[in-house]
Protein backbone atom coordinates (compact mmCIF):
# COMPACT_ATOMS: atom_id res chain seq x y z
CA UNK A 1 0.00 0.00 0.00
CA UNK A 2 1.17 3.13 0.62
CA UNK A 3 3.23 4.80 -2.79
CA UNK A 4 2.24 0.97 -4.05
CA UNK A 5 -1.98 1.43 -4.32
CA UNK A 6 -4.21 3.42 -3.27
CA UNK A 7 -5.66 2.19 0.41
CA UNK A 8 -9.00 2.29 0.68
CA UNK A 9 -9.55 0.21 -2.77
CA UNK A 10 -7.11 -2.28 -1.13
CA UNK A 11 -8.87 -3.08 2.32
CA UNK A 12 -12.14 -2.54 0.38
CA UNK A 13 -10.90 -6.18 -1.03
CA UNK A 14 -12.93 -9.15 0.76
CA UNK A 15 -9.67 -10.93 0.91
CA UNK A 16 -8.52 -9.22 4.10
CA UNK A 17 -11.19 -10.02 5.84
CA UNK A 18 -12.53 -13.83 5.25
CA UNK A 19 -9.96 -16.19 7.73
CA UNK A 20 -12.54 -16.98 10.08
CA UNK A 21 -9.69 -18.54 12.16
CA UNK A 22 -7.97 -14.48 12.80
CA UNK A 23 -4.90 -16.06 11.28
CA UNK A 24 -5.02 -13.06 8.24
CA UNK A 25 -2.77 -10.74 8.65
CA UNK A 26 -2.44 -7.44 6.93
CA UNK A 27 1.40 -6.30 6.53
CA UNK A 28 2.03 -2.83 5.65
CA UNK A 29 5.52 -0.61 5.79
CA UNK A 30 6.67 2.48 3.89
CA UNK A 31 8.73 1.02 1.25
CA UNK A 32 12.49 0.51 0.68
CA UNK A 33 13.03 -0.85 -2.60
CA UNK A 34 13.23 1.88 -4.99
CA UNK A 35 14.12 -0.55 -8.46
CA UNK A 36 10.79 -2.16 -7.60
CA UNK A 37 8.52 0.80 -7.80
CA UNK A 38 10.83 1.52 -11.43
CA UNK A 39 9.73 -1.54 -12.03
CA UNK A 40 6.11 -1.17 -11.73
CA UNK A 41 6.23 1.95 -13.07
CA UNK A 42 5.80 4.39 -9.43
CA UNK A 43 7.46 6.88 -8.35
CA UNK A 44 9.48 6.49 -5.51
CA UNK A 45 9.13 9.31 -3.32
CA UNK A 46 11.62 10.25 -0.46
CA UNK A 47 11.48 8.80 2.82
CA UNK A 48 9.23 11.04 4.35
CA UNK A 49 6.88 10.62 1.89
CA UNK A 50 6.42 7.52 2.36
CA UNK A 51 6.01 7.63 6.15
CA UNK A 52 3.16 10.24 5.54
CA UNK A 53 1.72 7.95 3.37
CA UNK A 54 1.99 4.72 5.55
CA UNK A 55 0.49 6.84 8.43
CA UNK A 56 -2.67 7.73 5.93
CA UNK A 57 -3.11 4.11 5.07
CA UNK A 58 -2.88 3.03 8.33
CA UNK A 59 -5.71 5.46 9.25
CA UNK A 60 -7.51 4.31 6.21
CA UNK A 61 -7.44 0.76 7.11
CA UNK A 62 -8.25 1.18 10.84
CA UNK A 63 -11.53 3.26 10.00
CA UNK A 64 -12.26 0.89 7.20
CA UNK A 65 -12.12 -2.23 9.63
CA UNK A 66 -14.14 -0.56 12.04
CA UNK A 67 -16.76 1.60 11.25
CA UNK A 68 -19.54 1.69 9.04
CA UNK A 69 -18.69 4.14 5.85
CA UNK A 70 -15.56 6.30 6.76
CA UNK A 71 -14.63 9.00 5.64
CA UNK A 72 -10.83 10.58 5.93
CA UNK A 73 -8.75 13.22 4.28
CA UNK A 74 -5.35 13.34 4.18
CA UNK A 75 -2.56 14.89 2.51
CA UNK A 76 -2.24 11.99 -0.14
CA UNK A 77 -5.01 9.56 0.18
CA UNK A 78 -8.74 9.74 1.14
CA UNK A 79 -11.77 8.18 1.28
CA UNK A 80 -15.45 9.63 1.69
CA UNK A 81 -18.29 6.86 3.11
CA UNK A 82 -15.97 4.14 1.84
CA UNK A 83 -17.34 0.48 1.87
CA UNK A 84 -16.30 -2.10 3.44
CA UNK A 85 -18.12 -5.12 2.06
CA UNK A 86 -17.79 -8.11 3.48
CA UNK A 87 -17.00 -6.60 6.59
CA UNK A 88 -13.92 -8.44 8.40
CA UNK A 89 -14.84 -11.76 10.26
CA UNK A 90 -12.48 -10.19 12.67
CA UNK A 91 -13.47 -7.62 14.55
CA UNK A 92 -11.47 -4.68 14.30
CA UNK A 93 -10.21 -6.38 11.37
CA UNK A 94 -7.30 -8.65 10.56
CA UNK A 95 -4.15 -7.87 12.37
CA UNK A 96 -1.70 -5.03 10.93
CA UNK A 97 1.97 -5.90 10.67
CA UNK A 98 3.85 -2.32 10.79
CA UNK A 99 6.91 -3.13 8.50
CA UNK A 100 10.15 -0.91 9.28
CA UNK A 101 13.57 -0.53 11.42
CA UNK A 102 13.47 3.48 12.24
CA UNK A 103 12.93 4.38 15.78
CA UNK A 104 11.91 8.24 14.55
CA UNK A 105 8.63 7.66 12.63
CA UNK A 106 8.20 3.70 12.67
CA UNK A 107 8.00 3.22 16.08
CA UNK A 108 5.77 6.43 16.88
CA UNK A 109 3.78 5.05 13.81
CA UNK A 110 3.11 1.10 15.26
CA UNK A 111 2.22 2.89 19.13
CA UNK A 112 -0.28 5.80 17.15
CA UNK A 113 -1.81 2.75 15.52
CA UNK A 114 -1.74 -0.36 17.62
CA UNK A 115 -3.51 -2.42 19.73
CA UNK A 116 -1.93 -2.82 22.72
CA UNK A 117 -3.60 -6.14 23.47
CA UNK A 118 -1.96 -7.19 20.34
CA UNK A 119 1.43 -6.26 20.15
CA UNK A 120 4.25 -8.51 19.23
CA UNK A 121 7.77 -8.09 18.25
CA UNK A 122 8.35 -9.41 15.06
CA UNK A 123 11.71 -9.20 12.77
CA UNK A 124 12.20 -9.79 9.25
CA UNK A 125 14.65 -12.86 9.20
CA UNK A 126 18.04 -11.78 7.82
CA UNK A 127 18.43 -15.32 7.45
CA UNK A 128 17.83 -16.87 3.59
CA UNK A 129 17.62 -20.48 4.51
CA UNK A 130 17.90 -23.42 1.72
CA UNK A 131 18.68 -27.06 0.92
CA UNK A 132 22.35 -26.37 -0.09
CA UNK A 133 25.01 -23.41 0.52
CA UNK A 134 24.99 -22.87 -3.36
CA UNK A 135 21.37 -21.85 -2.78
CA UNK A 136 21.66 -19.68 -0.20
CA UNK A 137 24.27 -17.78 -2.11
CA UNK A 138 22.07 -17.41 -5.13
CA UNK A 139 19.37 -16.24 -2.62
CA UNK A 140 22.12 -13.80 -1.29
CA UNK A 141 23.18 -12.22 -4.28
CA UNK A 142 19.26 -11.73 -5.39
CA UNK A 143 19.01 -9.32 -1.85
CA UNK A 144 19.83 -5.40 -2.33
CA UNK A 145 23.46 -4.84 -1.90
CA UNK A 146 23.15 -2.95 1.50
CA UNK A 147 21.29 -5.83 3.27
CA UNK A 148 23.78 -8.38 2.43
CA UNK A 149 25.64 -7.32 5.21
CA UNK A 150 22.78 -8.31 7.23
CA UNK A 151 22.61 -12.15 6.49
CA UNK A 152 23.87 -14.91 7.57
CA UNK A 153 22.09 -18.23 6.08
CA UNK A 154 22.38 -21.81 5.87
CA UNK A 155 20.63 -25.12 5.61
CA UNK A 156 17.69 -24.91 8.72
CA UNK A 157 19.90 -26.62 11.04
CA UNK A 158 22.66 -23.91 10.20
CA UNK A 159 20.54 -20.73 10.26
CA UNK A 160 18.76 -21.79 13.75
CA UNK A 161 21.72 -20.61 15.55
CA UNK A 162 21.61 -16.74 14.30
CA UNK A 163 17.99 -16.64 15.09
CA UNK A 164 18.11 -18.23 18.93
CA UNK A 165 19.31 -14.73 20.12
CA UNK A 166 16.15 -12.86 18.83
CA UNK A 167 13.91 -15.09 20.19
CA UNK A 168 15.83 -15.63 23.43
CA UNK A 169 15.44 -11.72 23.76
CA UNK A 170 11.57 -11.69 23.27
CA UNK A 171 10.48 -11.80 19.36
CA UNK A 172 7.76 -13.56 19.18
CA UNK A 173 7.30 -14.07 15.08
CA UNK A 174 9.65 -14.21 12.03
CA UNK A 175 8.73 -12.93 8.30
CA UNK A 176 10.30 -14.37 5.46
CA UNK A 177 10.90 -13.19 2.33
CA UNK A 178 9.08 -14.29 -0.19
CA UNK A 179 11.77 -13.67 -3.53
CA UNK A 180 13.64 -16.23 -1.55
CA UNK A 181 10.86 -18.47 -0.42
CA UNK A 182 9.82 -18.89 -3.90
CA UNK A 183 8.75 -22.69 -4.32
CA UNK A 184 6.72 -24.93 -2.38
CA UNK A 185 10.26 -26.51 -1.08
CA UNK A 186 12.01 -23.58 -0.19
CA UNK A 187 8.36 -22.20 2.32
CA UNK A 188 9.34 -26.35 3.73
CA UNK A 189 12.69 -25.13 4.47
CA UNK A 190 11.65 -22.49 6.59
CA UNK A 191 8.67 -24.59 8.23
CA UNK A 192 12.13 -26.89 9.13
CA UNK A 193 13.51 -23.97 10.70
CA UNK A 194 10.82 -22.73 12.51
CA UNK A 195 10.62 -25.97 14.16
CA UNK A 196 14.01 -26.12 15.57
CA UNK A 197 14.12 -22.78 17.04
CA UNK A 198 10.50 -22.62 18.97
Amino acid sequence: MGSYRQPGASIGDPAYGCSPSRRALLGLGAARNEEEHVGYGISFPPIGERMDRLDEALTICRAMFSEDRPSFSGTHDRIERALDIPRPVQPGGPRILIGGAGEQRTLPLAAKHADPATIERTMATPVPVAATEAEVLAAVERMAPERRAFVAGGTPEQAAGPLRPYLAAGFTGLTFNDSILDAPEKIGLAGELLRLVS
